[in-house]
């Protein structure tokens, strides 16, 4: 499960490596790359003319334009996926990722006054999974 910044779950599941741009991302500082080793600067007042020792490498210009475009429409699941949840989703529990440690009992939004609403206890150490006599998985710092 993965919250968004208010926390609530988020409203669809988007598969984060296929879909992020960071392809796109490294096909375009290739090209930058390819075109720094031959001495291309980074910016070209003429558009390349005066840069006839990079001829050879000019050409990903228009690829690195077109990959750096496919980088932007890469963002668009995940900034409609951030306002759909910001109006619609299931709100989160404290505890949605089920971690012993802590700060899972502290409230969402933090109240004014400090940390936690109320007083709390705890039992055992952080990192307690895999308890034999436990009901879940895990057994949180703060449970009994």
């Amino acid at each position: 499960m993965v919250l968004d910044i208010n926390n609530k779950k988020r409203k669809f599941k988007i598969n984060e490596k296929n879909l992020s741009g960071f392809d796109f991302y490294f096909i375009t500082e290739i090209g930058h790359n390819h075109q720094g080793l031959a001495g291309v600067s980074r910016r070209l007042a003429d558009g390349g003319e005066s840069y006839a020792h990079a001829s050879g490498v000019l050409e990903w210009n228009e690829f690195m334009s077109i990959s750096a475009f496919c980088l932007g429409l890469a963002q668009i699941p995940f900034i409609v996926n951030i306002i759909m949840s910001l109006f619609s989703g299931e709100k989160a529990s404290r505890n949605p990722w089920d971690s012993t440690t802590i700060e899972w009992a502290a409230p969402s939004p933090p109240v004014g006054h400090g940390n936690f609403d109320k007083p709390v206890d705890v039992y055992r150490t952080s990192y307690e999974y895999s308890v034999p006599d436990a009901k879940k998985d895990f057994k949180p710092q703060f449970e009994k």
